[in-house]
């Protein structure tokens, strides 16, 4: 009677489980004879065979006989197999624990009747599963979640089969206090770095998501930039066109016009092709600039996201690092003859490069440059370059060819 009962378990067992991945996954269930010869052959193992193995022994080959029916009945990657795979087993174990709790309540209850229940709860469960949408809703965010975490499954899995053998362990040695209490303050060391990486995982997905916003920022301000420009150099051309039919007086007014309208939202056109992560920056630095002979031109080689390759604290010295050049090359090409600014961005296998070269006017000690209130400007202190030569994770340098000033800014990756 009792072989006969855990037959009809095993067969509950697999089928509402095997309803639940279904449901979970959007999978039809093609080969239904297959699953049903697989669900027999398993059901008569473990009448035969499991149910006379240890408890640490039959999980583990119940857990590898369920997940290869699961990949030979649908068709699920890697991945969310062994996700849906692991959510089935650790409600299991859940439920195996809340009902070991339970009977301790209840110590002369029939062990068997205890076994009955607790498979009945859980072929309960994983039908409930297969069956609310609200509950199926649920696990499939918790599945898109735990998907764009970086993580090694295999790992995941071997961590939760060790946990278990050393529960078993623990169990089956119960009177080796010492051993056990080792293993304990083991487990839950090891637990709270599990919980602090899966925290570190988390900001570092909440981190992509804001880059992605701000990309987004990004391209939607370029974007308006444009249209802007399109826009004044159409309103420009109208006003010109006005102004071939207009008396004096209107000239006057709409020459006014169009200086006023030239003198708004000067951005030199090379600036487009700096990538995001150092772009506000640059357009900070040359919004406003009233000088239409400077030139600024760009070469960029960078193809990767420049936040993304860099650490936060990198990222950080790099835009202050940038921010000093910029204002420095700015101010001394203003005042040369030629004003050229030329930004060069590379990037090399480890490395992110920007190259600033700009004019400059009067003489400049090269072995001065960089060292502490050694300034070429009347108002400097000399302490922008000096500081960013004292900085850790970045290296500056600086040189004067053809009488050019070529500051560079490099940072590994």
């Amino acid at each position: 009677m009792n072989d006969i009962i855990y037959c009809l378990g095993s067969i509950g067992f697999q089928v509402s489980m095997v309803l639940a991945v279904k449901s979970l996954s959007n999978q039809k269930l093609e080969k239904k004879k297959l699953m049903i010869a697989g669900i027999i052959i398993y059901a008569l193992i473990y009448i035969c065979f499991l149910q006379n193995l240890t408890p640490a022994y039959s999980t583990i080959i119940s857990f590898i006989y369920m997940t290869i029916l699961m990949k030979v009945l649908f068709n699920l990657n890697t991945k969310e197999l062994l996700l849906y795979t692991i959510i089935m087993w650790i409600i299991g174990v859940i439920i195996d624990i809340f009902i070991m709790l339970i009977s301790n309540f209840f110590p002369y209850a029939c062990t068997n009747t205890i076994k009955y229940l607790g498979t009945f709860v859980v072929i309960l469960i994983y039908l409930t599963i297969a069956y609310n949408r609200s509950i199926k809703s649920k696990i499939r965010k918790l599945k898109d979640f735990i998907f764009r975490l970086n993580f090694s499954y295999y790992t995941f899995i071997i961590v939760l089969i060790i946990y278990f053998y050393l529960g078993n362990y623990c169990i089956t040695n119960i009177n080796e206090k010492g051993i056990i209490i080792l293993i304990i303050f083991i487990a839950f060391s090891f637990l709270l770095l599990t919980i602090n990486f899966i925290i570190q995982q988390i900001q570092i997905l909440s981190l992509k998501e804001s880059i992605k916003f701000l990309n987004k920022n990004n391209e939607s301000y370029i974007e308006i930039i444009d249209e802007y420009r399109i826009f004044k150099h159409n309103l420009i051309g109208n006003l010109n066109g006005i102004k071939t039919i207009a008396n004096k007086k209107a000239r006057i007014l709409i020459e006014d016009l169009i200086t006023e309208y030239n003198n708004k939202l000067k951005l030199p056109k090379d600036i487009k092709k700096i990538p995001v992560g150092i772009s506000g920056i640059v357009y900070e630095k040359f919004y406003g600039i009233n000088d239409n002979s400077l030139t600024f031109e760009v070469n960029n080689k960078i193809k990767n996201n420049i936040i993304e390759v860099l650490s936060a604290r990198k990222y950080n010295l790099l835009c202050e690092a940038l921010e000093i050049i910029i204002n420095n090359a700015i101010e001394a090409a203003q005042t040369s003859k030629e004003k050229l600014i030329y930004m060069e961005l590379l990037e090399e296998s480890n490395k992110i490069i920007i190259k600033v070269i700009n004019t400059f006017s009067g003489k400049l000690d090269i072995d001065r440059v960089g060292t502490k209130n050694y300034t070429s400007k009347d108002k400097g202190n000399g302490l922008g370059l000096f500081s960013l030569f004292t900085k850790r994770n970045i290296n500056i340098s600086t040189s004067i060819k053809n009488n050019k000033f070529i500051s560079i800014i490099s940072v590994n990756k």
